[in-house]
């Protein structure tokens, strides 16, 4: 017998602190619909916030614990990267009655030399929802990332969804990124930015289903390599109540909105001090940084300031 490692629904307790963080209304969603699953996925993207402090401050990583993640984003108000949003989200749409597994994906970078797409490791934490409709089920995809797929996005060739800013998700399924296995289906998911000319591959993934203890071992790897960008790069994001997209990278904090009656709300701004970084943090996102990563900060990118860099 193979016991199960899937990560834990939350209680009825965390179910409801959850909804109230998202402010989303339980009796709103009685049922596990498609309709239910869109509300929980723009409440998470606009109220919890995606940050890599641990790992950029701390150089640490979080603790793929339920309660912990629970206690951190949900009663502390924090953000955190892919792995504790995603976990969230998962044993939040399980309470709710969702069956939910989750997988990973492997980043995707252009390689102007060889003229293709370099595949990274196998680090991306996702989640994979299935949805009941009368004539049978579909399955989505749900990613709380720094790029936020604030939509369910189907999981079949050409589906494609509109975010938040006018971002555009699509998937497409392909070979070009192999796996080993011949049978196994590969997705690549490709997005485009509000006024930009062509969509970018962001990563692959099959659907294999991963367990919790997987992620334990990626954590760990993402949590102690140094190399890694989440080390590197300062970067904040969520997105905002009108269906913008508000992102800080180092210190730079830019907000894009997707219609022109927002545009007013639209900025660009230089952060050029930690007291205007906690500001920016606190006001934009929610975010109290602790003493310890203040201390971090000012030695990180203020005593001698990055240029910001583009997350394009």
């Amino acid at each position: 017998m193979i016991f199960p490692s899937d990560f834990r629904p939350l209680s009825e307790f965390e179910l409801q602190k959850y909804l109230v963080r998202i402010k989303l209304d339980q009796a709103n969603l009685s049922q596990p619909t498609l309709k239910t699953l869109n509300a929980v996925l723009g409440g998470h993207a606009k109220h919890i916030p995606w940050e890599n402090s641990t790992l950029f401050f701390l150089h640490k990583p979080i603790e793929l614990d339920v309660g912990a993640i629970f206690e951190a984003l949900v009663m502390k108000k924090r953000g955190t990267y892919c792995y504790g949003n995603n976990i969230l989200l998962y044993s939040a749409l399980t309470a709710l009655g969702f069956k939910c597994t989750t997988g990973i994906a492997r980043l995707l970078r252009w390689d102007e030399i060889r003229g293709g797409h370099e595949a990274a490791h196998s680090l991306h934490m996702i989640v994979f929802v299935a949805v009941a409709f009368d004539e049978g089920r579909a399955e989505y995809l749900a990613d709380m990332d720094f790029n936020r797929v604030s939509v369910a996005l189907r999981i079949a060739d050409g589906e494609h969804v509109s975010c938040a800013a006018g971002e555009v998700f699509e998937l497409r399924k392909s070979r070009e990124f192999a796996a080993e296995s011949e049978s196994a289906a590969e997705f690549s998911l490709w997005y485009q930015r509000a006024g930009t000319a062509t969509p970018k591959a962001f990563y692959s993934f099959t659907l294999d289903h991963m367990r919790a203890k997987d992620y334990e071992v990626i954590n760990y790897f993402v949590g102690n390599n140094r190399e890694q960008e989440l080390h590197q790069v300062f970067l904040v994001s969520r997105d905002s109540e009108s269906n913008g997209r508000v992102v800080l990278i180092n210190t730079k904090l830019v907000r894009k909105e997707a219609v022109p009656e927002f545009a007013h709300l639209e900025k660009a701004v230089h952060i050029a001090s930690v007291e205007d970084l906690v500001a920016a943090l606190e006001g934009e996102f929610g975010i109290a940084l602790s003493t310890q990563e203040q201390e971090a900060a000012a030695t990180l990118l203020f005593s001698k300031l990055q240029q910001p860099i583009e997350n394009e």
